[in-house]
């Protein structure tokens, strides 16, 4: 069995079920019912799947380690190289000009 960090339970190495019993009970319950043929395995068999086991857990630290790191640096790369764009529209019948005797039949607006 593994612990696994992010969910707080015990990882089965043969099968990769998630265990909810953290005892030594449950850990031995689970290997008689789903893996009574490697209780009887031979060191050199328990290394490989060991080894195998640690390659694959080195595997995905990785693939989500550079995962963060593409998100991360895409997020601040955003923020440094495109600034905000912003559009106003402006109700002409508001402006100054118009204010001052100029009237406007039209509503319109402008783009600024």
């Amino acid at each position: 069995m593994d612990f696994d960090p992010l969910n707080q339970l015990l990882v089965c190495m043969v099968c990769g079920e998630l265990q909810h019993s953290h005892s030594l009970a449950g850990v031995r319950g689970h290997i008689k019912e789903a893996h009574p043929d490697t209780l009887s395995l031979d060191p050199q068999d328990r290394r490989r799947i060991l080894e195998a086991w640690d390659e694959q857990v080195f595997l995905r630290e990785r693939f989500f380690s550079n995962q963060l790191q593409q998100h991360s640096s895409s997020l601040t790369g955003e923020n440094q190289e495109c600034p905000a764009e912003v559009e106003v529209l402006v109700d002409l019948e508001d402006s100054p000009a118009l204010k001052n005797g100029k009237t406007s039949k039209t509503k319109s607006l402008k783009k600024v």
